[in-house]
């Protein structure tokens, strides 16, 4: 499901803008600049019908990296607009609903940049 997320966020004009083709599913590739995102499953549950699996609820986090704090909001933000609320079809996948969960930032030491984070709830159909 992450990988119809990313292609949903990268043709949404203003995520595409900000961010270009750096949008990744749990790896980042060398020398990537910022701004950049990461897309990761934190759960991923089934729902049943006595027939067979029926729908899903992926609980998913946005990592966006930035070399400053307010670009980092900023650019977190676009994605957060573009996921929050959604139903349709992303990439061929019928969505019936994201939701916002949570959201965090942090300073990152080692590596010198800051994350703003969130986790969304996405429900799709299998």
């Amino acid at each position: 499901m992450l990988a119809n997320v990313r292609t949903y966020l990268r043709t949404e004009t203003a995520v595409k803008n900000a961010f270009g083709e750096r949008i990744f599913v749990l790896k980042v590739p060398d020398n990537v600049t910022y701004p950049f995102a990461v897309l990761r499953t934190v759960a991923d549950t089934a729902g049943y019908t006595y027939d067979a699996e029926a729908i899903r609820a992926t609980i998913f986090q946005v990592d966006v990296f930035d070399d400053e704090i307010d670009g980092a909001y900023t650019n977190y933000n676009l994605i957060r607009s573009a996921l929050a609320g959604y139903s349709g079809t992303m990439n061929s996948q019928a969505v019936g609903s994201v939701f916002v969960r949570e959201g965090q930032d942090q300073w990152m030491t080692d590596a010198r940049h800051f994350k703003v984070f969130g986790q969304f709830e996405i429900h799709w159909t299998v």
